[in-house]
Order: structure tokens, then C-alpha cells, then sequence
């Protein structure tokens, strides 16, 4: 299965952050996102600094979310800022879902 290439990673995207830990699956740089340590999550914003330029804050859920669980956020204080290098796009779950967490954020409801 070949992964989407990177985005632009705007707000919203829906993502997987892929730990540098994490194997390729194969010849073509692939990572597993199959691997218990592999995060579905979304962006929330941009790093605006020269210090990471490459970087993005995103919210992620825990495990659980993966084997059909309800989504549920490992983080609601902030977003954890992450390098793009380590995100690949893939969309998992319904776009209205995750609109509905940028709104709670935005309301500060999160």
C-alpha cells in the first residue's frame, strides 16, 4: 500500500504521526502505520518560527481509537508540536469529525 506524499498539512488535515522508530514496510520509504506506536491525529496549527519551520501542532488520539473505539484525545490542554517529517497525510475517520474538534477548540471547549 502506497502512502499519500506529504501535504501542505494544513489546519485539519487529518494525519498519522509516525514515530522515526517506526520500519518501512518497504523499497519505497513506506512506514508501517500498522505499528502500536503509529498516532491518528489532526493538525491544529502552524509553528511560526524560524526554529521549526517544519513543524506543525496537532492533536492525536489514543490507541484505542484505532481498533474502532470511540475517538478519544490524548491531549486537550494544547497541541503537541511535531515535525512534518514524521506526519503522513491519511485520512481515518469522517472530516465532520474532526471539524467538530477544531470547533470545540476554537470555543475553547477543549
Amino acid at each position: 500500500m502506497t502512502q499519500e506524499p506529504k501535504s501542505s498539512f494544513g489546519i485539519g488535515q487529518q494525519v498519522f504521526y509516525v514515530p522515526d522508530h517506526v520500519p518501512t514496510i518497504n523499497g519505497f520509504g513506506d512506514r508501517d502505520l500498522d505499528h502500536p506506536d503509529v498516532e491518528p491525529g489532526f493538525v491544529t496549527g502552524f509553528a511560526d518560527t524560524s526554529s521549526f519551520p517544519s513543524s506543525r501542532y496537532c492533536r492525536y488520539f489514543h490507541h484505542l481509537s484505532r481498533s474502532g473505539g470511540a475517538l478519544i484525545l490524548r491531549t486537550v490542554s494544547c497541541g503537541q508540536l511535531t515535525s512534518t517529517h514524521q506526519l503522513v497525510a491519511r485520512d481515518y475517520t469522517s472530516q465532520s469529525t474532526i471539524d467538530f474538534y477544531l470547533k470545540q477548540i476554537e470555543e475553547d471547549k477543549l
